[in-house]
């Protein structure tokens, strides 16, 4: 909630966009930075846990598959406590819908069309979420 503040974009941007975030966010995660001393959770004593960087190398290279459409299927979850999101359709869909709407000089077409691959299922907000918003 609130990553990315408002686009307007694609999947695969949406995904291409989170990627940049988390590569910001993270900026000894990757690179040189991410060898030496930052390979591992830095115990006080001396042990190291999972190898982080590594982790994270994979899980932002697993995303940017997506992005390109390798990994099919997955499920993308949107959870837009202000309502505020918008999921177009596939684009051979949104050729036909936009041929269909000039046809009949109108866009009643666009209400009555389900894409059977997106589940919309509305919620009420939490407490803390009332809070942010």
């Amino acid at each position: 909630e609130g990553g990315l503040q408002g686009v307007y974009t694609t999947v695969e941007g949406l995904l291409e966009k989170l990627t940049g975030r988390l590569r910001d966010a993270n900026p000894f995660g990757l690179g040189d930075a991410s060898t030496q001393h930052h390979t591992g959770n830095d115990a006080e004593d001396g042990t190291f846990g999972e190898n982080t960087s590594a982790a994270f190398a994979a899980f932002i290279q697993k995303l940017e598959g997506l992005g390109k459409g390798e990994g099919f299927p997955f499920t993308l979850v949107l959870s837009d406590p202000m309502s505020n999101s918008f999921m177009g359709p596939v684009p051979d869909d949104a050729a036909a819908l936009a041929l269909r709407a000039e046809e009949e000089d109108g866009q009643d077409c666009y209400d009555a069309y389900v894409d059977a691959g997106i589940t919309v299922q509305e919620y009420v907000r939490t407490t803390d979420q009332d809070e942010i918003l």
